[in-house]
């Protein structure tokens, strides 16, 4: 159901509207990316342990929305091609 929900608010949505979502996404990361680096630079690697999960799950996360559009494309390209 939640993917129900996720994929009529892309289709929904114009381009445009979503686009501040991509940005403020790839900005968390490139921050979360860059303060993982100053942890390591400043050896506080205590930091840097909770600080690498968080990378990877916005990572994670980038890769996976991708993913879920490329699939809502290709179902409403075959469902309109029939």
């Amino acid at each position: 159901m939640e993917s129900k929900e996720t994929s009529s608010t892309v289709l929904n949505n114009p381009q445009g509207k979503i686009k501040w979502l991509e940005i403020a996404e790839y900005s968390a990361l490139g921050i979360s990316v860059f303060g993982s680096g100053l942890t390591l630079f400043f050896e506080q690697i205590l930091f840097f342990a909770f600080a690498t999960p968080i990378t990877l799950g916005l990572f994670l996360n980038i890769i996976n929305r991708k993913m879920f559009e490329e699939k809502i494309k290709k179902k409403l390209i075959m469902k309109y091609k029939n």
